[in-house]
């Protein structure tokens, strides 16, 4: 058996996809209707078939939640914060850097689901050795091998 992506009821379909595919960069492999299938795993259900499908009243679903995120990572996470400075989005929190460098900012999609958007490991390390740290003070920082270091900076 394996894992076949995650599945996320939503309230207006059409919205949420054009959500995924202009500000979250998934690309459509599907589209049936009421589903729509992205290439990374991730798909979109309505609430009128998530009802039919689990048989719980639709007065029960709610979207959204703060107990899971969806986690991405992004190469170039200026060129991503540019690009979410043009939406309107509720912010979980802005833009954190983490004690092992990492930046990372989080918001909620139109219906409610965490999304949490992180500078790539290897962006990380490459940003730092641009800040004039050693490749040992980064994986230090980093609490990984100097093996990852070397292979994020190729």
């Amino acid at each position: 058996m394996k894992f076949a992506g995650t599945l996320l009821m939503v309230e207006d379909v059409q919205n949420a996809k054009e959500f995924y595919e202009n500000v979250m960069g998934q690309k459509l492999l599907y589209d049936f209707g009421a589903c729509q299938q992205f290439e990374s795993g991730l798909s979109l259900q309505a609430k009128h078939t998530w009802q039919m499908i689990t048989g719980i009243n639709a007065d029960a679903l709610q979207p959204g939640g703060d107990c899971m995120e969806l986690y991405f990572e992004a190469d170039d996470f200026d060129a991503f914060l540019e690009k979410l400075k043009a939406q309107t989005v509720r912010y979980v929190h802005h833009v954190a850097e983490y004690e092992w460098g990492q930046r990372s900012i989080a918001f909620y999609d139109p219906d409610g689901y965490i999304i949490d958007v992180g500078e790539s490991m290897e962006s990380t390390a490459k940003r730092l050795i641009d800040q004039g740290m050693t490749q040992e003070q980064i994986a230090q920082k980093m609490d990984c091998s100097i093996e990852y270091v070397k292979e994020w900076l190729k």
